[in-house]
This record gives structure tokens, C-alpha cells and sequence, in this order.
């Protein structure tokens, strides 16, 4: 059940209009659905506030810049 849990959230973090559903398929309760997909969207938010700078200067690093 752990694992079900678990990929709920993690699927939040990305879509949150999969993880509902998948969450139902997967048999769990509403309420576990709706903390499991809470916690995974705060996660995203998490990730997209705070790291997005560092992915951004990251990808940057192996871009070619185009000459003019």
C-alpha cells in the first residue's frame, strides 16, 4: 500500500490530473488519495520554486549559445 501511496505522490508532483485517478485505480481511499496527491503537489511547487534556477543554469551549461 506504501508504494501505492507513493507513486500517487509522485505522479502529483508532476500532474496532479493523473495521480486522482491512478490513485482510484489503484483502490485507496479518498481521503489518502487526496494527501497522498497534496504532498506530491507540494513537492512539484517545491521543486519548481526553488531548484528551477539550478536545473535552469544546469541545462544552460550544455546549451550551444548561437552566433550572430
Amino acid at each position: 500500500m506504501l508504494y501505492k501511496i507513493l507513486t500517487v505522490a509522485g505522479l502529483a508532483t508532476f500532474e496532479i490530473y493523473a495521480a486522482i485517478p491512478a490513485g482510484f485505480a489503484f483502490g485507496l481511499s479518498p481521503w489518502v488519495i487526496f494527501f497522498a496527491a497534496l504532498a506530491g503537489g507540494i513537492a512539484g511547487v517545491f521543486l519548481a520554486a526553488f531548484l528551477g534556477e539550478k536545473i535552469e543554469a544546469l541545462i544552460a551549461r550544455f546549451r550551444k549559445t548561437k552566433e550572430t
